[in-house]
């Protein structure tokens, strides 16, 4: 699962959207004949599939992918499923779920104040005389020579450099 989401190619804002993207997935969904999901399908974000896995997380739930699938079956109105048919089976609204799980990840990650490590978000940190989290540790950014990195506590030979994929966040000395 990726940390951040690029923008979607569409947004499904409630259940009728929802319904209507599963009723003609020709239009966005590809599926190979080994049933893995290829190159060209569509990024959705669906909005009432994620409404759906945080009411499974208000439970006190983990949202597993088959878990949502079998909640949004009896939410739909879908023929109902078993937790073993759902893991098991690929197909249109199992994409959307994990779409969905992703979408509502990277949304909450950017609510939380992370964003990609780049060198402009070093820059800012170093500009403002502030830290950068990474990993759970409070990363120092110092310029050595022209160029700028982020130093863990206590560290002299190890640094970060903006090509790191994980989330980061600007924080107070």
């Amino acid at each position: 699962m990726p940390y951040f989401m690029p923008e979607p190619d569409k947004i499904l804002p409630d259940r009728q959207s929802l319904l209507e993207a599963l009723y003609h997935p020709e239009e966005w969904y590809l599926r190979h004949s080994d049933g893995i999901n290829g190159h060209g399908t569509k990024d959705y974000k669906s909005l009432y599939l994620i409404q759906i896995i945080d009411s499974i997380v208000s439970e006190g739930k983990f949202p597993y992918n088959a878990d949502v699938r079998v909640r949004a079956h009896e939410l739909l109105g879908i023929e109902s499923i078993t937790y073993t048919e759902a893991s098991r089976e690929a197909n249109p609204l199992s994409w959307l779920i994990y779409m969905a799980q992703c979408y509502r990840h990277s949304d909450m990650l950017r609510a939380d104040g992370f964003e990609l490590f780049t060198e402009e978000v070093l820059r800012r940190a170093y500009d403002s005389n502030c830290k950068i989290m990474i990993n759970g540790k409070k990363c120092t950014p110092k310029k050595v020579g022209e160029k700028l990195y982020a130093f863990p506590p206590y560290s002299r030979k190890k640094v970060y450099l903006p090509d790191y994929m994980g989330p980061v966040k600007i924080v107070e000395e």
